[in-house]
């Protein structure tokens, strides 16, 4: 519709200069130039037709790109998603997994096979509560721990059991100090003494909450 209101009003002006006169001459300083009706006409015809296709091209173009814009914003949006909700599979299948392995029924087994030893009695005499201390924990440095732990279970001994709350902590109190200066000597102590002197405190703070056998 475009193309045809332009014709027309290309015609009329066409058609207005043709009552003039059939032909026209122009001389200017550029030389010598010719027109007809007919002439003008179809150079007229040939610029509108010229400048639709122009315009169409231009339409085209912009058609284009915005199609090509939506469709990368659709792609952006899509990536997204499908992110998001990978990763919160991701999570729910983490979520899972540790659940599982909370409630696991071998739980309590795995727990009690980590935890210390209990000590022998070649270790600590369950009838009388006399502790058999490691040669690493009988120097004068521990003697004040030794003397409140041997206390503690020489009651234990008796009763059966240790029943009072601060007698527990305080013999939790002793090993974790002598724990402590034993750290503090690792350099100068043989491996194999260190090792067997932690693990027998570690195990002597576990006999405290139990009762004796």
């Amino acid at each position: 519709m475009k193309v045809q209101r332009v014709v027309g009003i290309v015609m009329a002006c066409l058609i207005g200069n043709a009552g003039i006169g059939q032909a026209q001459y122009y001389d200017d300083d550029y030389g010598y130039h010719s027109s007809t009706a007919a002439e003008g006409y179809q150079r007229g015809m040939a610029s509108v037709i010229s400048s639709q296709g122009q315009y169409n091209l231009a339409t085209s173009e912009a058609a284009v790109n915005m199609t090509q814009a939506q469709k990368q914003a659709i792609e952006n949006n899509n990536a997204a998603v499908q992110n998001y909700y990978s990763k919160k599979q991701m999570n729910a299948a983490y979520n899972e997994a540790q659940k599982a392995n909370r409630y696991h029924p071998d739980f309590a087994k795995l727990a009690a096979d980590a935890s210390p030893d209990r000590l022998r009695s070649s270790q600590l005499n369950p009838v009388t509560g006399e502790i058999y201390w490691p040669i690493a924990l009988r120097s004068d440095g521990y003697a004040a721990q030794r003397s409140a732990l041997e206390r503690v279970f020489a009651e234990r001994a008796k009763d059966g059991v240790i029943a009072d709350l601060n007698a527990i902590i305080e013999a939790k109190k002793a090993t974790d100090a002598m724990n402590k200066a034993l750290g503090a000597q690792i350099s100068s102590i043989p491996p194999n003494l260190y090792s067997e002197s932690h693990n027998f405190l570690t195990s002597l703070s576990k006999e405290a909450r139990l009762p004796a056998r």
